[in-house]
């Protein structure tokens, strides 16, 4: 019934930057990367237990998230606050700059083209970022990850730490 499956609605992030919803139409679960409107029907197989569309594929609810079953794999989702809309009202060039990492000898360019927040590296194609909260930035059709911006006490960019799957918290700091 609908209301049993209301529970489960919302917003999950797989990994640093992957963020999918879940939602009840007409007594239904399904599934789809957020923000897009193509979505997959979840068939029940227990109370908490739902057949995924990819072979040997399946989610489990958890009070926090949900835990994505392939094959022998097992990845856990976390259930997290939507990300922001399109209408936000904060300046996107203050994030504008060049961001380096010495450990891993990278550098990023974030630049801002057509109100869009563009990463550009030297040797990869240009990542279009999405606004998911005013200090955080993610690529939603990418393997970019997402970033978390760091401010100084003038609240100033400063820099911003990298987090994706199998990465986490790698500090680029702003050169200019």
């Amino acid at each position: 019934n609908t209301k049993d499956l209301s529970s489960f609605e919302g917003a999950y992030e797989l990994t640093p930057g992957a963020y999918y919803n879940i939602c009840v139409e007409k007594d239904s679960l399904y599934f789809s990367t957020y923000g897009t409107k193509e979505k997959s029907a979840l068939i029940r197989k227990s109370e908490r237990t739902f057949d995924f569309t990819l072979p040997f594929s399946q989610i489990t609810f958890q009070k926090d998230g949900f835990d994505f079953r392939w094959v022998d794999f097992t990845y856990h989702a976390k259930k997290v606050a939507p990300p922001m809309s399109k209408d936000f009202d904060f300046d996107l060039n203050r994030f504008t700059g060049i961001y380096s990492n010495k450990e891993h000898n990278c550098i990023y360019e974030l630049v801002v083209i057509n109100n869009k927040l563009i990463a550009r590296h030297p040797m990869h194609h240009n990542v279009e970022l999405d606004i998911y909260a005013e200090k955080c930035i993610y690529a939603k059709n990418s393997y970019f990850g997402k970033i978390d911006f760091l401010f100084n006490s003038d609240r100033k960019v400063e820099g911003f730490k990298l987090s994706r799957q199998n990465l986490t918290n790698i500090r680029f700091v702003k050169q200019k």
